[in-house]
């Protein structure tokens, strides 16, 4: 499966990306099949994002799945991918 292109808004710092679909937005981190390997570059993605103040927020539907960056590292999104993420 090809990703489509997501509905992408911004607001000062903020990214969100809107899919149409979950299996769309798991394709995300599917370049990284390893569980090891998506949770590390998720975690990086996070990281890069916070280092420069941004924040990501992913979508299906108008609905939150996953947060990064700026001190969010959290989502249903992320825990489907085998990513924990600290409380």
């Amino acid at each position: 499966m090809t990703m489509s292109a997501p509905m992408v808004e911004t607001d000062q710092n903020r990214i969100v990306l809107n899919f149409d679909s979950l299996d769309q937005a798991l394709q995300l981190l599917k370049p990284w099949a390893h569980p090891q390997l998506r949770a590390d570059a998720a975690r990086k993605i996070h990281g890069a994002l916070e280092a420069v103040g941004l924040q990501l927020e992913v979508r299906v539907k108008g609905v939150p799945v996953a947060q990064m960056g700026s001190g969010d590292f959290h989502g249903s999104l992320l825990a489907l991918l085998g990513v924990s993420t600290p409380r």
